[in-house]
């Protein structure tokens, strides 16, 4: 019997699902504030029904400026997919693209 997790993955990205082998997923979040939402969603990833699995390749020191593009996209191409966390400090940022444009 599938899991809720399961099916629910498989109604949105139905490419992903194989019978015998988990896609890598590849996790991006905010380090500094949601890492527990990482760690959560790892947890579910180790459950034997789970669709898909992760390494940790979190950055423990920022990438040099020079490179941070070429060397995320490289560990993103050992991936299958992306997972985007987004969590309470990012959405309370509010931002104000009128501000941005020097408008009121």
């Amino acid at each position: 019997m599938k899991s809720d997790m399961t099916d629910n993955f498989s109604q949105y990205f139905p490419k992903y699902i194989q019978q015998d082998k988990k896609k890598r997923a590849f996790i991006s979040f905010d380090f500094d504030n949601d890492e527990n939402l990482k760690n959560l969603l790892s947890g579910q990833a180790k459950n034997s029904d789970s669709p898909f699995f992760f390494d940790d390749w979190s950055v423990k020191e920022p990438f040099p400026q020079s490179t941070w593009k070429s060397d995320v996209r490289s560990k993103i191409k050992q991936c299958d997919f992306v997972i985007v966390l987004i969590g309470s400090t990012l959405l309370n940022l509010n931002p104000r693209p009128s501000g941005r444009l020097g408008r009121e």
